[in-house]
């Protein structure tokens, strides 16, 4: 059996080769795309072990390039060593392939996060630390969103993991 790590690993960077393969080069072009877009997001983490996530994001098209920017927020249900991650980042997003019914992106958030650790004395402790997101996806549809998340909290004994989230996205539709 192959440890948790390794899967978690593999499994972001296998979801990175096939984002890169499916792409076009990189061109920046003008986006015809409205200027504030939002949405909800739900999604699992690790894909083995039933946890799951659930958050808010808004971001920003810039007008001029494919880039869009934002916050989210974002609370991760983990079982193992830690039973909760709440996180706050600034994220950002390059997105390729603009079609009618279908775009890819990849991007990073960098942010705050507490992790609530499981403790055997009844009371949870917390760590707070810099959460790093680096992450790829797609949009289908003008709406619907896939995302895959490597989660790397930036605190002693902290295991990273994948997140893999589906979301409705409101607004920032071509215009």
């Amino acid at each position: 059996m192959i440890p948790t790590k390794l899967k978690v690993t593999h499994c972001f960077y296998l979801w990175i080769t096939l984002f890169l393969l499916l792409n076009t080069p990189l061109c920046a072009q003008e986006r015809n795309v409205g200027s504030v877009e939002g949405g909800v997001q739900m999604g699992v983490n690790n894909l083995t072990d039933g946890t799951w996530n659930m958050g808010f994001e808004i971001r920003y098209n810039l007008k001029k390039v494919p880039v869009d920017v934002g916050l989210l927020t974002e609370v991760d249900f983990y079982n193992g060593v830690f039973n909760a991650v709440g996180k706050f980042a600034v994220v950002g997003d390059y997105n390729f392939k603009r079609e009618e019914n279908f775009s890819q992106y990849v991007g990073c958030g960098v942010g705050y996060g507490i992790l609530t650790r499981n403790s055997c004395c009844g009371s949870d402790d917390k760590v707070k630390c810099l959460i790093l997101s680096p992450r790829a996806g797609i949009e289908l549809l003008k709406f619907l969103r896939l995302t895959a998340t490597l989660n790397i909290p930036i605190a002693s004994h902290t295991p990273k993991y994948v997140s893999i989230t589906a979301g409705i996205c409101l607004g920032g539709r071509r215009k």
